[in-house]
């Protein structure tokens, strides 16, 4: 049995007089999925989608201050943030913590999450910003849009024009209002970005994500052709 992104399913059988609609750790995700989906088992799913979503808000980094508090810049306040997602997830690798919403190829090896979050944590430290701006936006809201196409028999045919469009419209406004480029830079920029970053989300990889793969790569492509794009002109 496979879920809708193409994952094995683990099917477990429920502990002898345990309502498994009513174990604690799940009810939130069997309502969301009752309520946004009409079915109880599409819960962890939109959970997942939900958290990439939030993603998205990591861009408050650039509204701080250099310095939060005395001793403490938003770069290491970042690395901290950093840190305890880290330190979760040794926890849950340990078998000493339960993350919720984990797909099954994620068991026993770092979760999307933590590949996310390194190639966050990487891009707005040592990336500029239009382009850690456009990177993070895309895989945090195009990268959803695509699981559910891919998963859709209805809508699987707007894949991957609108996923394609989708990245552009969010990458455009970063590069012309963060960046120096103008339209006739920022558009072919956009749509490079675009292409690598629906490209490199679909081959999987067992230790090597594609959070991880469409963050870094789509914001490496846009600072290198800019760079070059410079020293042309």
């Amino acid at each position: 049995m496979r879920d809708a992104e193409g994952n094995a399913l683990t099917v477990r059988r429920p502990l002898p007089g345990v309502d498994p609609v009513r174990v604690g750790s799940g009810r939130f995700r069997r309502w969301l999925g009752l309520h946004l989906a009409g079915d109880a088992a599409a819960g962890d799913r939109l959970f997942r989608r939900g958290l990439h979503l939030i993603t998205a808000f990591g861009l408050v980094y650039y509204l701080l201050p250099g310095t939060v508090l005395p001793g403490l810049s938003r770069a290491l306040l970042l690395l901290l943030v950093y840190a305890v997602v880290v330190a979760l997830e040794g926890l849950r690798l340990g078998g000493l913590l339960e993350m919720p919403g984990l797909r099954p190829h994620e068991v026993g090896r770092p979760a999307s999450y933590l590949y996310f979050a390194t190639a966050v944590v990487a891009v707005l430290l040592l990336v500029p910003e239009p382009f850690a701006a456009a990177a993070i936006l895309g895989t945090a809201l195009v990268d959803p849009l695509i699981g559910e196409l891919k998963g859709s028999g209805r809508w699987r045919s707007l894949y991957p024009i609108t996923p394609v469009l989708l990245y552009v419209g969010l990458a455009l406004p970063c590069l012309l209002l963060l960046g120096r480029e103008g339209w006739g830079l920022a558009l072919p920029l956009s749509a490079a970005a675009a292409l690598v970053a629906v490209a490199v989300e679909s081959p999987k990889h067992r230790h090597l994500d594609d959070d991880l793969l469409m963050t870094v790569l789509p914001a490496l492509t846009l600072w290198g052709l800019a760079a070059l794009a410079a020293r042309l002109t």
